[in-house]
């Protein structure tokens, strides 16, 4: 019976609010639960991939850019699956922790910027990432998760990562206003929806990153959110941390940089409650 891994897209229009930290993060707590994980890069900014390939330039090379332009430019179907090598575009990443886990990874790099005005008359521009998949979905079927990570934008390649995705994971930010930018996502994914009849991808969970939970205005937020959004609202919430922080500068996932920090623990419970939501069971790793 095949397997077909749960694809999740960590994903917010508003920047600032930990898409890349969450998703380099998690994959790589699922990466120590020995999950087999596959991480792409969606953003032109690719610090996901800065983080993992410690900075390496990859002008050039082989990343979702190219991915995409041999999906689009070469006009594949389903009869040709096995034209489209989606390993070649792989790189696989160990983690330096005692147990070695690791992962695979689509990078990005700024070229991915090109994205949008290099198909900007393609009618199936924002399928791409999809049609990728179900080109690969044997290839695919090796993985349990798939993580996006998703520009902070509501651009051509968030829309990608949309409708290509089984999950939508929105971090929010404590610091203001996460109610009004959550209801504009909302209605954006809305009419995501519509256009593209894709009624498949659900929001699987919204979480609070950046938070002091002292603070009177991130109790409100928090309990505005919830009586909104029942249990998609997750009990765990990523608190600020300068370990957070500094992870990132010295290209590194938090659990290689500091394995006893409140960033650690609260991703680690963060990872907990997502797996434990999509297979509705209790987990531990």
């Amino acid at each position: 019976m095949s397997k077909k891994p749960n694809i999740i897209s960590m994903i917010n229009h508003k920047g600032g609010v930990a898409k890349t930290t969450s998703t380099l993060n998690i994959a790589s707590f699922l990466a120590l639960a020995r999950q087999n994980v596959l991480v792409v890069d969606m953003d032109p900014q690719a610090n996901t991939s800065a983080t993992f390939l410690n900075n390496e330039d990859l002008s050039g090379s082989k990343t979702i850019l190219s991915l995409l332009d041999q999906t689009l430019s070469a006009k594949l179907t389903n009869k040709d699956k096995t034209k489209l090598k989606l390993e070649k575009y792989i790189r696989t990443i160990e983690l330096e922790l005692d147990e070695k886990p690791t992962l695979d990874l689509i990078p990005a790099s700024f070229e991915l910027r090109e994205f949008s005005d290099k198909y900007s008359d393609n009618p199936n521009r924002e399928k791409a990432l999809k049609k990728t998949f179900l080109l690969s979905e044997e290839f695919l079927e090796k993985y349990d998760y798939i993580l996006i990570d998703c520009p902070p934008s509501m651009n051509t390649l968030t829309q990608n990562a949309f409708i290509a995705a089984d999950y939508l994971f929105v971090p929010v930010d404590s610091s203001g206003y996460a109610k009004d930018g959550l209801i504009h996502l909302i209605e954006a994914m809305g009419e995501l929806n519509k256009h593209y009849n894709n009624y498949s991808t659900q929001i699987i969970g919204i979480f609070f990153t950046n938070v002091l939970k002292n603070e009177i205005s991130f109790r409100k937020q928090y309990d505005d959110l919830k009586e909104e959004c029942g249990d998609i609202l997750f009990k765990t919430v990523v608190r600020k941390n300068t370990k957070l922080r500094e992870s990132p500068i010295k290209y590194k996932t938090i659990l290689e940089y500091a394995p006893q920090s409140n960033g650690y623990k609260d991703y680690y419970d963060l990872t907990i409650e997502l797996v434990e939501k999509i297979h509705e069971r209790e987990a531990s790793f």
